[in-house]
C-alpha cells in the first residue's frame, strides 16, 4: 500500500500538512487544538 492508497482508503488517517498540520509527538494531546474531554461543556438536553 502506498500513501496515496491510504490516503484513497483512510482520508481521517492519512498524513494532510496542508489541510491539518501536527507536529511532534503526533498524539492528540499535544496539537494546538486540543480539549481535554472533562473540560468540554456538557449538553443538558
Amino acid at each position: 500500500m502506498t500513501l496515496e492508497d491510504l490516503k484513497d482508503m483512510f482520508p481521517e488517517r492519512a498524513l494532510d500538512p496542508l489541510n491539518n498540520p501536527t507536529f511532534w509527538p503526533h498524539n492528540p494531546e499535544e496539537q494546538l487544538d486540543y480539549k481535554p474531554a472533562h473540560l468540554l461543556p456538557i449538553n443538558l438536553l
